[in-house]
């Protein structure tokens, strides 16, 4: 199952978890997508007294980070099996640290 760019737009987003979850059958996977606010250039924003891009944009109801989604996703009964990131400049930099230099999480979800 797919979920990308959706999550942010919930004022709930562990709702739309619960029921995905109850959805899938064990081991049935969900790839999904949302910003990142741990981006570091939205830290830099914050720092200077602006807000972040993610939570600037009035659709967004919820923001996130690596840290937030496997909480939510562990709340659902899902394992995180592949935390990562896109939307890095340059590519390459989704490798050396998503969490920071990713604009955009991605990650990969397995129901227990």
């Amino acid at each position: 199952m797919t979920c990308l760019e959706v999550l942010e737009h919930l004022v709930f987003p562990e709702h739309a978890l619960d029921e995905i979850s109850r959805v899938l059958m064990p081991g049935g996977k969900l790839a999904l997508t949302v910003p990142n606010i741990q981006h570091v250039e939205y830290l830099g924003q914050l720092i200077r007294g602006k807000m972040p891009g993610p939570a600037a944009d009035t659709r967004h109801m919820s923001i996130f980070t690596h840290k937030f989604i496997a909480k939510l996703f562990n709340q659902a009964g899902m394992n995180v099996i592949y935390p990562g990131g896109v939307d890095a400049s340059p590519e390459w930099f989704a490798k050396i640290s998503p969490k920071y230099l990713c604009k955009t999480i991605a990650v990969v979800g397995e129901k227990r």
